[in-house]
């Protein structure tokens, strides 16, 4: 491949190479992107005031309670999902911000409350593919 040996991760932060040798373009080839489900910030497949609890301590002491699974992004890492145009994957009402708005959105969202996000922010609960 060009420029082998490539950075570590492509820019969807997938582990570069993803074969016997490394491609030229932005995106590593042969990676196929998680799906996780938007508001599930502790990446278990639920969304609940755990994953509430958990931004809050993030976006009060930059920290999370418990560590993430390997692919799971960080709750400030920008994330591009199909369909949607995202930034930080705990930013769940998508208004550019990582706050306790944010939590509240997951409690509202995993309890069944009915809200309306802004037209660029899926719904809580919902399955994304990210790119």
């Amino acid at each position: 491949g060009v420029n082998c040996p490539p950075p570590a991760f492509d820019a969807r932060n997938f582990v570069r190479p993803q074969g016997p040798g490394c491609d030229s373009g932005a995106l590593e080839a042969g990676a196929l992107p998680p799906a996780w489900v938007w508001g599930d910030i502790l990446c278990d497949r639920v969304v609940g005031a755990d994953d509430a609890s958990a931004l809050l301590r993030f976006a009060v002491l930059g920290a999370l309670p418990v560590a993430l699974p390997a692919d799971c992004p960080a709750p400030d890492q920008p994330v591009f999902a199909t369909g949607w145009l995202l930034g930080a994957w705990a930013d769940v009402n998508c208004n550019g911000a990582l706050n306790a708005v944010d939590a509240l959105y997951i409690v509202a969202g995993a309890a069944g409350a009915l809200f309306t996000p802004p037209p660029s922010c899926p719904p809580i609960g919902e399955t994304l593919q990210l790119d």
